[in-house]
């Protein structure tokens, strides 16, 4: 809870004190000379209370004036509560669907939390309110523009699948959410990512109030970021590098299977945003070839990034045409390349 005017506060510490030595500074009765104090205990009391800087005892009346100034003061201080609510009438909502989603430690993934998290911005919206679905991830895509039917909207969000290929666009899904935007002025965005995104700062400013709800925790993540496999004069150079995307130096092994068959093993040790590659010389006869991650310590955050594979192209070819008087060195020198036909 905040205060609009919290200097009205400085009100309670003033006149809080001052009720209370009204009364312990209270003046005393006059004294009369009775035949017997039996039936004037009470009256005792009365003046033992209001003889100055005594022990204060229970008073109605004065709990009564302290709890009209406290609700005095509150007026006074207006308070108010920050709370997670849409103050828009206008909403469009981000969900970001990329593969970085699919992380296990969400309940269960990072995009089933999005989910929940668009459907409670759903519920808050005024009754007459609309929203905007967009899903961000590979190809940003406008589910729903600008609806009030609430279970329309909610079949949207429900709907977002996990997209495996590509990362999140938020500049492009930004950019439209403010082309939505900009003919209205009681709008809002809510973006809706486990910021594995580039930096919301770089984006480019929208004409409405951008919010942002994070989603899943920073855990332990290597992805294999780069395979391919490219002929050489030995046959083929397969190529494999592992990234390190988490905040902790990780270890794993990275094992190498050529036809489906292991080939060999390797362990890497990388710091937090490092990268490692391994480059291998494989046969030439090798049509397919498969890198796993394989854990050696924590879990791994997104088990779907931990494989990769690579297609050879030497069956292919190039079609060479040498156009030549006749040249033996260079037509023997072209005809031992394996990629060239």
């Amino acid at each position: 809870m905040a205060f609009l005017t919290p200097l009205a506060l400085i009100g309670a510490l003033v006149l809080g004190p001052i009720i209370v030595a009204m009364y312990l500074l209270k003046l005393r009765r006059e004294e009369r000379r009775v035949s017997s104090t039996f039936l004037w205990q009470r009256v005792v009391r009365d003046v033992e209370a209001n003889a100055p800087w005594q022990k204060l005892r229970r008073n109605l009346l004065l709990l009564l004036q302290l709890l009209l100034l406290l609700l005095l003061v509150l007026a006074l201080a207006r308070p108010f509560f920050l709370t997670n609510g849409i103050a828009g009438k206008n909403l469009i909502i981000v969900v970001d669907r990329s593969a970085s989603m699919g992380a296990a430690d969400g309940t269960p993934t990072r995009l089933d939390a999005a989910k929940r998290q668009a459907l409670t911005l759903i519920g808050q919206l005024p009754d007459d309110g609309r929203a905007t679905v967009i899903a961000a991830g590979g190809q940003t895509e406008n589910l729903v523009s600008a609806s009030t039917d609430r279970r329309q909207l909610r079949d949207a969000i429900e709907g977002i699948q996990l997209r495996t290929g590509g990362g999140s666009d938020l500049t492009q899904a930004l950019t439209l959410a403010a082309a939505l935007t900009a003919r209205t002025a009681d709008s809002e965005i809510a973006i809706i990512s486990d910021g594995n995104v580039p930096s919301l700062e770089t984006l480019q400013p929208v004409p409405a109030t951008v919010r942002y709800f994070p989603v899943g925790n920073s855990r332990d993540n290597v992805a294999l970021s780069a395979m391919a496999m490219q002929p050489s004069p030995a046959g083929q150079t397969l190529f494999a590098q592992a990234t390190n995307y988490g905040p902790n130096q990780v270890a794993r092994r990275l094992d190498l299977y050529l036809d489906d068959q292991l080939f060999n093993a390797y362990n890497l040790a990388l710091a937090p945003g490092a990268d490692q590659s391994v480059v291998v010389e494989v046969p030439a006869q090798v049509r397919k070839a498969e890198a796993r991650l394989v854990d050696t310590g924590a879990a791994d955050a997104l088990p779907t990034d931990d494989r990769a594979w690579a297609v050879s192209t030497l069956g292919e070819g190039t079609t060479v045409r040498l156009v030549s008087p006749g040249n033996r060195f260079l037509e023997v020198g072209l005809a031992r390349l394996p990629s060239i036909k």
